[in-house]
């Protein structure tokens, strides 16, 4: 279940936990304790589903790549990068 935003809508692109997880290199279980702690927000559907917003996950993202080149953390591996790309396209996709 993924929106797409467009001009004339604000409605931000939501995807599961499981992509967010993809994007970001790391498993579910860790974006699920990110959302828990408040580094991430997500918003539940009627069934419990989480759903992130991309911005919010492409954010993290780049956060971590920042601090990557000040030697803090390892970098965000290029397989995640792909998989951030695969899931643009399927946003635009579902357009």
């Amino acid at each position: 279940m993924q929106k797409r935003t467009t001009a004339s809508s604000a409605s931000p692109v939501l995807i599961l936990t499981s992509q967010a997880a993809r994007i970001l290199n790391v498993a579910p279980e860790t974006v699920r304790v990110w959302e828990g702690s408040g580094r991430l927000r997500a918003v539940r559907t009627a069934g419990g589903v989480r759903l992130f917003d991309l911005a919010d996950v492409q954010r993290l993202v780049e956060q971590r790549d920042a601090r990557a080149l000040l030697g803090r953390q390892p970098s965000v591996p290029e397989p995640a990068r792909a998989a951030d790309a695969t899931v643009l396209e399927a946003a635009e996709a579902g357009r």
